[in-house]
This record gives structure tokens, C-alpha cells and sequence, in this order.
């Protein structure tokens, strides 16, 4: 900075090499060619132009802002000094009268530091009345994107109004005028001096008894981060040309009929001084000021300099390329300090009992003890958790395997075995499983042999498929229909639609362009990284389980497909027979490219037996031999099919989408 002023008020030229300081001294003789006697950062930069330690002081210090005598934090604002709202001290004025006017205009300069802390993005800038569904409320307010205004006139939520500007930048660091007119009948917000909206109210608004709170609400949340200066109530309705010439000369006051005006010049000269040091460091400093440096400085470098960071660069990235995979790790809880806490009220942190209440388990559950004293009661959970006495553990997870391979549980409200849910249709059967399961060590391996070699999940669905004789006789259907047509006491196996992940790996491994290696991941992101998009699950072709769930952003099969939100539990996932299902089999690349790869190996293991090659289809696709008919249909259909420059690809291509496409390929019979 020395040598930068001292070229600025020299008047001499910069070195020709050095571009960046070529723009910090032009930038300089900008602020310095202002009138000094009216330009605080102008007289700042000649004063300290003289004195070396007042500008070493003046570049180490931190100072943002002065107290002033009344206790506010207080910065350069849009005219003078501004009000710094940080959420701790606010002004505040006792309700009047004058201050609840029949018609009226409220206007502000704002600047918005921080939205980083705004749970609903919803801060008051100035408000009357409480919020805006208190009778009488009106305030000034913005959101993430916006600035708006509310005026609720009385008479409940039902006459409460609210209007709202476009989506602008509300971090830009640059000061923004807002006003609220209401002329007793229509409402209207005004941004920098421009018609932002407007909404009718039709009504006359009734008087309230509520403060004037600058900054936040009057209960002292959703509080306002940033400068506030020149905050007026008027008694009428400003014009539009008014308020564009309260934007256009924001220093020029007129007593325009203003009932309650907040600006914060009444200050001391040495604390006038202090704003001015500050006004000027955040020119120089800030974003945006003088020393800040662009988006890309090294277009100001020297080309020597450029040279050296192109080397330091294509070293570090091929450290980058050599370092070590990180370390694999897992969430652990560390043993703090034991406490006993209040029960939260309907699970609400801001509904609690006022005592807390000891450590231990739920007494109608459990007949265990009270913990130790010196003990948080985590080890002793877990062991009740999977103990004998509790088998509730052992029969959901029971429940679930089960529901997984037979598409409802034993109790098909598999999230509810209380009161409210259903009650099991094998309960003898759910407890022997649930025994069997805690007597194998808690192996779920074994619990999947034990249900999949059973005679219940071998035996076949009413229709074996195809041209096959049906697995049941028709006496015996119409009377199992009859008498079980939910098929609860599983007389036969429940048909069902493989689910999302086990369609996508069936097209792949029929195809043979599933890639079978395990473990390992296909993204490049770290945890907690932000992910912009999936782009990894569409080409790959690895096992779906290896596929990323990223929340918000699901893998479009599978969202086709009825996969579970990835942002809630799902207990179950709900099947449903939609149009885009089938539009996917006919339009999907997914499909194409495996019917195109799945007709390539039938070609290649039989080029001339077309009778084979269908037979070999139907086996890698459905698992059994084609009938006669099935044979002579697809035949025909190869026969008639047009072929291009006598290629049967083609052809075949489209035969194996049809396979694809078809009830058998998706469903478990």
C-alpha cells in the first residue's frame, strides 16, 4: 500500500511490467482526485500519506465498526453512518398513535451482509405489531432472493397481505432502497426506486398497540444481518415519483409528513474520524475496493511468474496423482460426560420438562433396573436390544428378509407390530424364524438359505408361463381362490415385479455386459462434498449396488421403476403399472444397447440353427425352453421383419427388446 500511495500522489507512471500495480495506482488517483473536503476516503488516504505508522496501523486493524453513545453498533452507511443489525441489540420505540397511521409508507436502506443463519429465509427489517399474522402488523422484510413487505389490517390470517420483488442478488454487497405504500385500498413495494409489485386490499387497516422493532421481529427473532440507514414511517402514501427521488438523492431530506424517522448521524467528531478510517479501508480492502484482487490475477503476473506457477501446478497435481487413498474410517460415538436430560414434549426441543428424568429403559417394555450412575447406557441398550428376552428385534428383521423375498412379511405392516398394524399371518412361524435366526448367531446368510430352500418359496406361482402346463389343476385354483384370494396362507408363490436395481442387472447380465468385479466405488467425490449431478450411473456397468445414491438427484430408472426416495425410510415399496414403465422398454438406451449386445451372442454361439438360438433366448431370459408355439410365433416374426443391408442384427435387435419387454422378463412367477 506505501508504495502504491506514494505513486498515486506523485503522479508519476507505474512500472510498464507490473499490470496489477498499474491498476491499483489508477484505482488510487480515482479516490484521491475526489474533493477532499467533502470525500472522507479522499481526506483519509492524504492524511496518512505523511505518517508510516498510522498506515501500518491503518492496515493491521480489524475495526468494522464504532460504538456509538447510545450503545448501537454503528458503520458507514448509504448516507452517514448506518445501523450494523448482528442480531444482538436492536432500537426499539413503545407503540403511539401517530405511529399506527391509516395510510402510510415505510421505507429503508438495506444492505444484506449474511443469509447463512436464516432457518425459514425470512428476516424483518423493520416491524410493527409482532408477526404477520398479528392484527395490525406491518413490516419490511426480504428472503433469500427477495425483498418484500406484509401489512395485515385485522381480523386473523385470512386478511393478511404481502408483496414481493423479482429474484435479485441479495449479497452484492451494494446498498438497495425498499418501500411499502398503502393508500387505504391497494398496496405497493418499491425496489431502488422502481414498481416491484402490488396486491388490493380493499380494506381499511385498524390500529395496533405493538412496538416499532428495527432489524427483527418484536419477540427478537428472524433477525435482520447487514446495514439498515434512513428507516422513515410516512402518514400517507408516497408517490412513485417520490420514492425515485428518495432513490436518486438519498442524502436530500423533506419532511414529507414523516412520523418516525431512524438515522444514526447524531455521533461525535473523533467517532466520525473512526467511520471515515473504516469507509476507507473497506474501499481499498473489501470486496470489490481497490486491493481486492479479480477473478484471475494472473493475467496481471509477469510472464516469469506465470511460467513458475505452470510448473508449481503440474507438480503439485502430480503429487495429487501419487498420494495415497484416504484412509477408510466410521461414524463413533465418543464417551462424554453422563447426564440425565428432560423428555421432549411430542419430540420438540422447545417443548421440555422442566426436571430431567433418570436413565434407563422404558418400564411398560423392559423389567431391567435403573443404569449405573457412572454408565450413558448405550452398551446396555443394545445387549437388551438383542437378548432373548426381547425377540421384537429378531422378528422384524425376520419380517423384512421375508418380505423381501415374497413381497408382503408375515405381518404386512412391516414398520407397525403394535396395536394399529396387522397381525401376523404365520405367528408361529414368524416366532420360530425369529428364534432360528438368534440361535444362528444373528446370521442373515443362514436365515436366506433357510427361506429360499423351503418347499413354501419353491413352489410355483398359479401360471408357469409360456406354453406350459399350468401348476394347478382348476378345481383346485377356483377353490384356493375362493377361499384365500390374497393368497395370505401362500398356497401358491405370490407373483411380483423384480424391483429397480434387479431389472437393470437382469438387461445387463442377459446381455453379458455386466461387469461382475466387486468392491470398490465409481465416484471421485469425498464425503460431505457437494454433488452436483450423478454422472457415473448411466454409463456403467457395474452391479446397481454399486451405484451412488445421491439425494434429490435419482438414477431416472430407477425413480421409473418405484425405488425408494432416498431422503425418507421406506418400509415397503409400492409397485406400481404406469405408462412410461413400458415406454421405457421401447425407448430406453439402456435396452436397446443390451438387446443389441444380448442378439450379438445369440448370433455368435448359433450363426445358422435359428430354432436354437431362439431356444438359447428364451433360457437366458427366462430360464426355461420356448414352446412350440413360442418357437413358430418368433419364427414368423424374424421372417417378416425388414432387413437392412442384409444384416440380421437388425432384426434380431428388435426380437430381443421384445423379450425384454415382455411380463415374464420383469416378473418372478
Amino acid at each position: 500500500m506505501p508504495e502504491c500511495l506514494a505513486l498515486a500522489l506523485s503522479g508519476d507512471k507505474p512500472p510498464a511490467e507490473d499490470a496489477l500495480l498499474s491498476k491499483w495506482v489508477l484505482k488510487l488517483r480515482e479516490l484521491l482526485g475526489r474533493n477532499p473536503a467533502t470525500n472522507n476516503i479522499s481526506r483519509t488516504l492524504r492524511r496518512l500519506s505523511d505518517d508510516q505508522e498510522a498506515q501500518a496501523d491503518f492496515v493491521r486493524s480489524k475495526q468494522t465498526y464504532v460504538e456509538s453513545r447510545g450503545g448501537f453498533p454503528l458503520a458507514p452507511g448509504r448516507i452517514g453512518a448506518a445501523f450494523v443489525a448482528d442480531g444482538r441489540k436492536h432500537p426499539e420505540l413503545s407503540s403511539s398513535e401517530i405511529m399506527d397511521p391509516a395510510e402510510m409508507t415505510v421505507e429503508a436502506w438495506v444492505r444484506v451482509s449474511d443469509l447463512s443463519n436464516e432457518e425459514n429465509t425470512r428476516c424483518w427489517i423493520v416491524a410493527k405489531n409482532g408477526d404477520e399474522n398479528t392484527d395490525c402488523h406491518f413490516s419490511l422484510a426480504h428472503g433469500r432472493e427477495r425483498l418484500g413487505a406484509f401489512l395485515n389490517i385485522g381480523g386473523g390470517k385470512k386478511n393478511v397481505f404481502e408483496v414481493w420483488s423479482r429474484k435479485m442478488d441479495l449479497t452484492d454487497d451494494q446498498w438497495h432502497h425498499v418501500a411499502m405504500t398503502y393508500d387505504g385500498a391497494v398496496m405497493r413495494l418499491f425496489v431502488d426506486g422502481r414498481a416491484a409489485d402490488e396486491t388490493d386490499v380493499g380494506k381499511k387497516r385498524a390500529s395496533g398497540s405493538g412496538p416499532l422493532v428495527l432489524g427483527q421481529k418484536p419477540d427478537g427473532t428472524a433477525s435482520f444481518h447487514g446495514l439498515l440507514d434512513e428507516v422513515r414511517v410516512h402518514r400517507r402514501a408516497l408517490t412513485s415519483a417520490e420514492l425515485k427521488s428518495h432513490f436518486e438523492n438519498a442524502g436530500k431530506f423533506e419532511n414529507q409528513d414523516v412520523v418516525v424517522r431512524w438515522e444514526f448521524n447524531d455521533i461525535t467528531d473523533p467517532e466520525k474520524e473512526e467511520l471515515a478510517v473504516i469507509e476507507t479501508r473497506n474501499a481499498l480492502f473489501a470486496q470489490g475496493g481497490v486491493f481486492s484482487l479479480p477473478k484471475e490475477p494472473r493475467d496481471y503476473y509477469s510472464s516469469i511468474a506465470r511460467e513458475n506457477i505452470v510448473a508449481l501446478e503440474k507438480a503439485r497435481d502430480a503429487l495429487k496423482r501419487c498420494q495415497p487413498a484416504p484412509a477408510a474410517f466410521a461414524l463413533a460415538v465418543d464417551e462424554g460426560k453422563t447426564v440425565n436430560l428432560p423428555v421432549h414434549i411430542r419430540g420438540s426441543h422447545l417443548n421440555v420438562e422442566k426436571e430431567p428424568v433418570p436413565r434407563g429403559f422404558i418400564k411398560i417394555a423392559s423389567k431391567r433396573e435403573s443404569l449405573p450412575e457412572n454408565r450413558s447406557g448405550r452398551l446396555e441398550l443394545a445387549r437388551w436390544l438383542t437378548s432373548e428376552e426381547n425377540p421384537l428385534t429378531s422378528r422384524v428383521i425376520v419380517n423384512r428378509v421375508w418380505q423381501a423375498h415374497f413381497g408382503e412379511g408375515i405381518v404386512r405392516t412391516s414398520d407397525n407390530f403394535g396395536v394399529r398394524g396387522e397381525k401376523p399371518t404365520h405367528p408361529e412361524l414368524l416366532d420360530w424364524l425369529a428364534r432360528e435366526f438368534m440361535r444362528s448367531g444373528w446370521n442373515l446368510k443362514q436365515l436366506h438359505r433357510l427361506i429360499l430352500t423351503s418347499a413354501t418359496w419353491r413352489q410355483s406361482g398359479i401360471q408357469s408361463g409360456g406354453d406350459t402346463t399350468p401348476a394347478f389343476d382348476d378345481e383346485y385354483t377356483d377353490m384356493a381362490t375362493r377361499q384365500d384370494p390374497e393368497n395370505r396362507l401362500l398356497w401358491h408363490f405370490p407373483r411380483q415385479r423384480l424391483e429397480a436395481e434387479m431389472i437393470r442387472d437382469a438387461l445387463l447380465s442377459v446381455s453379458r455386459k455386466m461387469d461382475f468385479k466387486t468392491g470398490g466405488t465409481l465416484v471421485s467425490w469425498k464425503n460431505d462434498e457437494y454433488v452436483p449431478k450423478d454422472e457415473v450411473s448411466v454409463p456403467s456397468l457395474r452391479r446397481s449396488i454399486y451405484l451412488p445414491v445421491v439425494r434429490g438427484r435419482q438414477f431416472e430408472m430407477f425413480a421409473i421403476f418405484d425405488a425408494a426416495n432416498p431422503s425418507v425410510a421406506t418400509a415397503k415399496r409400492i409397485p406400481t403399472v404406469v405408462s412410461h414403465q413400458a415406454l421405457f422398454f421401447l425407448n430406453s438406451p439402456l435396452v436397446k444397447d443390451s438387446a443389441r449386445a444380448f442378439a450379438k451372442g445369440l448370433i455368435a454361439a448359433q450363426p445358422q440353427n435359428l430354432p436354437a438360438r431362439i431356444s438359447l433366448a428364451y433360457e437366458r431370459a427366462f430360464g426355461r425352453p420356448p414352446g412350440d408355439n413360442e418357437t413358430q410365433r418368433a419364427l414368423e416374426f424374424i421372417k417378416t421383419f425388414p432387413q437392412k443391408d442384409g444384416s440380421d442384427m437388425a432384426v434380431w435387435a428388435s426380437w430381443c427388446q421384445v423379450m425384454f419387454a415382455a411380463n415374464e422378463f420383469v416378473y418372478v412367477e
